[in-house]
């Protein structure tokens, strides 16, 4: 009876002690997405990612200033990227070969809707970033990988503002030093927000940008919440 006794005060025991370590494990979780979903919530420069083009092949060296504030990178980004590079774009790293140098960071500025920018239409996502993008220096492989990667992402939204950051902007948010220093910088950052219905803005007023020589490109995207 007592053997009994015992046995059953064990099951309660390891039932209760199951019972607490599953609740700490949850609550780990739920702290852990939490924290998780904040971070991500300030995730808002999504897949900067550069390219780089020398007049023949040579080392690169790339330095992303605000390195603590890197959350992901491929290939990894430790303190600086030293690459060699050719005038076809291929990037070689360790060893290993890359079209890009990717990275996400957390933003150092807030970006806000303003009175300029533009009104995207769900379907007119595609012809918009097309005329954009080559206004802006972007060659027809990076529209299309921009493209490609933004679509499924504004296609959600009927309609979308969208700004594209100056550089001044930029450069706050995400400074860089590449050397040798292009001869040609382009640096493009999406900033957008989901609308509902149409807002009035005027028209930003873009510059067209011309690549000569040496060249290197970024472009990336911005949420506003």
């Amino acid at each position: 009876m007592e053997n009994k006794q015992k046995g059953k005060k064990n099951i309660k025991k390891s039932i209760i002690r199951g019972v607490i370590i599953a609740a700490v494990v949850f609550s780990i979780m739920f702290v852990g997405a939490l924290v998780l979903r904040n971070i991500r919530s300030q995730i808002v420069a999504a897949k900067p990612i550069i390219y780089l083009y020398p007049k023949e092949k040579e080392k690169i060296n790339v330095k992303v200033k605000n390195k603590d504030n890197i959350t992901v990178s491929y290939p990894k980004y430790e303190d600086e990227w030293n690459v060699t590079a050719e005038p076809n774009g291929n990037i070689n790293y360790n060893g290993n070969n890359y079209y890009g140098l990717y990275y996400e960071a957390l933003n150092t500025i807030t970006f806000n809707v303003e009175d300029e920018g533009f009104i995207v239409k769900e379907n007119e996502i595609e012809s918009f970033f097309e005329e954009k993008l080559n206004i802006l220096g972007l060659n027809e492989r990076e529209r299309n990988e921009f493209i490609i990667y933004w679509l499924p992402i504004l296609s959600e939204n009927d309609y979308t503002y969208v700004r594209f950051a100056t550089k001044e902007e930029i450069e706050k948010n995400f400074p860089i030093e590449i050397t040798p220093q292009p001869e040609t910088l382009i640096r493009v950052l999406m900033t957008y927000k989901k609308l509902d219905k149409p807002i009035d803005v005027k028209d930003q007023q873009l510059e067209k940008v011309e690549r000569k020589g040496y060249t290197a490109v970024e472009w990336g995207g911005t949420k506003i919440k």
